[in-house]
């Protein structure tokens, strides 16, 4: 049981939740594949993936290997800390990079959602060691649900899917004793939270 809730750890884990959030909502999201053909949004999503993903582990690798993390997984709340800052950077580049290439308010509005969440995991981290893991995922809920709201489009198996997913990274965490069930929850009540009202009101700078 503990080898594939590492195994869950692993593939949700928070690194590549933007990525699994653009897929999600484009699917989900009919106004979105509207306006953003598929052949335009296979180059948004490599730049998700060198950015938000291949960067963030190259620099933290680099940091495992210095001595300065211990694990992916951060267990110490100054590792966290570090870990935000660099994730917050990375998210930083590509959400100016987006805004450059004049996306639709509804991309934008996402990735402010992502800032914010990162923003408020870090000022947390202090205080409590609230899950990243359900932040993020919490998160993918939240803008689907946003979107919804927004759009009047959804897709009820991608948003099944997702709450699914959402209970298995929680149980994952819980079964590693990774978080108690309130660092848990509050991880997924904070990140859908702020990705509902994001995508749901199209909030960005």
């Amino acid at each position: 049981m503990h080898q594939i809730a590492r195994f869950f750890s692993y593939v949700f884990h928070p690194v590549f939740i933007p990525v699994y959030m653009l897929l999600f909502v484009y699917g989900s999201d009919p106004y979105l594949q509207y306006i953003i053909p598929i052949s335009r949004l296979k180059p948004l999503l490599w730049l998700l993936v060198i950015n938000t993903i291949i960067m963030p582990l190259l620099a933290f690798f680099y940091l495992k290997s210095r001595g300065i993390i211990t694990s992916l997984f951060l267990e110490k709340s100054e590792e966290r800390k570090i870990a935000i800052i660099i994730l917050f950077l990375f998210h930083l580049i590509t959400y100016i990079l987006w805004r450059k290439l004049e996306l639709p308010t509804s991309f934008l509005s996402l990735f402010f959602g992502i800032l914010v969440s990162l923003i408020l995991a870090y000022f947390l981290s202090g205080y409590i060691k609230i899950s990243l893991h359900t932040m993020a995922f919490g998160g993918v809920v939240g803008a689907i649900l946003g979107l919804y709201r927004a759009h009047g489009f959804i897709d009820y198996s991608i948003l099944a899917t997702t709450i699914i997913g959402l209970g298995i990274i929680a149980s994952s965490r819980l079964i590693l004793k990774a978080h108690s069930p309130r660092e848990i929850n509050l991880g997924a009540l904070f990140g859908f939270i702020i990705l509902y009202i994001t995508a749901g009101f199209n909030l960005f700078l």
